[in-house]
This record gives structure tokens, sequence and C-alpha cells, in this order.
């Protein structure tokens, strides 16, 4: 009986107990939204450059460093990435 009050009282903090299996996914998922979002920033960075913005360009490539230290790198020898083709149609913005 005191297991049962040790758990319900763990539920009643909040506090879930572990999930089997797909705990990992949602975190997969989330670091590729966060990914996403970053390679957004940086290529609006590309097409700011590309327009002689350098403030914006140089604003826009920090944040997308601060969500992903590595976007540079990702962006650069990632094959599904290419940064001539996503950002020709975000330079209008």
């Amino acid at each position: 009986m005191h297991h049962y009050e040790s758990t319900s009282s763990a539920m009643r903090d909040n506090q879930q107990p572990p999930m089997q299996g797909g705990a990992d996914d949602g975190a997969a998922e989330d670091e590729r939204h966060l990914i996403e979002k970053a390679k957004q920033i940086y290529l609006k960075g590309v097409a700011a450059e590309r327009a002689g913005r350098m403030h914006d360009a140089i604003s826009h490539y920090r944040r997308a460093l601060q969500i992903v230290p590595d976007i540079e790198f990702r962006m650069a020898s990632g094959s599904e990435w290419s940064v001539d083709e996503e950002s020709s149609g975000s330079e209008t913005e």
C-alpha cells in the first residue's frame, strides 16, 4: 500500500512515470524543429548578406547560432541543404 501512495503522490506533483518506447521520438521531433527554425533564420541571413544588408545578416546569423551552434557547418556540409537553392526564394523579404 505504501508503494501506491508514493506513485499517486508523484502523479499529484505532475511527474509522469517514465514512458516506454516513444519518448525519444518527441525529443527527435523537437530537435528537427529547432534545426529547421535555425536553417530558415540562417537563410534569411544569407539573403540579407547578398542584398548588402550586413547588419541584418549578422543579426540573423547570430540568432541561428544561438539555436543550433553548428548551423554554419550543417549548412555548408549538409547534402540535403543547398544555400543557393533555398535562399533564392527568400531574397524578397
